[in-house]
């Protein structure tokens, strides 16, 4: 399975008056890994904006099985499980300084045409970029597509 992954330090602000990282906190890790992947492939911000395209967090579903304290490193891995003419689907696990699975999420991004101002078809060439692994998390199956209109 091909992956991206890196480790995040929880420090003291982003965590709650337990010392326990917040949600939020955690929401941040992750977007920034999709921003790594997306960079990987050549496809990063700055690639996108020339393109006038924007990957925009359409929805996602996340469990967190438990919150790291302040000091311990959480180490964020994403994949592509797939990626259609609409939606990309990216998956996340958590994992705890032993490896152990503390958290996963399963998202959907649909692609923005800024200068049109609408969703956008997700052309070929950038389908073709993301390698997909259909291997999903556990709860994935859970999760249900409402359809994006298409503006225009």
């Amino acid at each position: 399975m091909m992956y991206y992954e890196q480790d995040y330090l929880v420090r003291s602000y982003e965590c709650d008056s337990h010392d326990c990282v917040k949600l939020s906190s955690l929401v941040n890790y992750m977007q920034d890994m999709a921003g790594v992947a997306s960079s990987a492939v050549g496809l990063g911000y700055q690639e996108m904006f020339a393109m006038n395209l924007a990957w925009i967090l359409y929805k996602w579903k996340i469990r967190i099985y438990e919150y790291p304290k302040v000091g311990a490193v959480v180490r964020v891995r994403t994949w592509s499980s797939h990626i259609d003419k609409l939606y990309a689907h990216r998956c996340f696990s958590l994992l705890d300084g032993d490896g152990n699975v503390i958290g996963e999420a399963f998202s959907v991004w649909v692609l923005l045409d800024f200068e049109k101002r609408c969703v956008a078809l997700i052309p070929q060439e950038i389908m073709d970029a993301y390698p997909s692994n259909e291997e999903l998390v556990s709860f994935a199956d859970e999760f249900t597509n409402n359809p994006v209109s298409l503006a225009g």
